[in-house]
C-alpha cells in the first residue's frame, strides 16, 4: 500500500507537467500568431512603399521619357498592375492577426 501514495503523487507531477506544457504550447502558438501578423503587415507595407516608389518614378519619367522612349514604356506597361494587388492587402492583414488568436484556442481543444 505504501506505493500508492508514491504512484499518485507521481501520477499528479506528470499531470502538473501537461498542464504546464500546455500552458506553454498556447503561449508559444500565440506569440507564433503575432509574430506572424506583423510580417504580414511589414510585408503589406513594403508593398505599398514599392508601389509608392514605383508612382514617384512614373510621375518623373514623363520628361526623362523624351530623352529615351525605348526603355521607359517597357517599365510603365508593369507598373499599373501591382498598386491594385497591393491596395487590397494592407487593408487584409491586420484583420488576419485578430483571428489568429481565436484559432490558439483552437489548437488548445486539439491538444486536449
Amino acid at each position: 500500500m505504501s506505493s500508492s501514495p508514491d504512484q499518485t503523487a507521481l501520477m499528479q507531477e506528470i499531470l502538473n507537467s501537461i498542464k504546464n506544457l500546455q500552458l506553454n504550447q498556447v503561449q508559444l502558438a500565440s506569440n507564433v500568431d503575432a509574430i506572424t501578423g506583423r510580417v504580414n503587415v511589414l510585408a503589406g507595407m513594403k508593398e505599398v512603399r514599392d508601389v509608392a516608389s514605383t508612382d514617384l518614378t512614373t510621375v518623373s519619367k514623363p520628361s526623362e521619357s523624351l530623352a529615351s522612349s525605348d526603355e521607359s514604356p517597357s517599365k510603365d506597361d508593369d507598373v499599373p498592375q501591382s498598386p491594385t494587388i497591393s491596395a487590397a492587402k494592407p487593408d487584409e492583414t491586420p484583420i488576419p492577426s485578430y483571428t489568429q488568436k481565436a484559432s490558439t484556442g483552437t489548437s488548445r481543444i486539439i491538444l486536449t
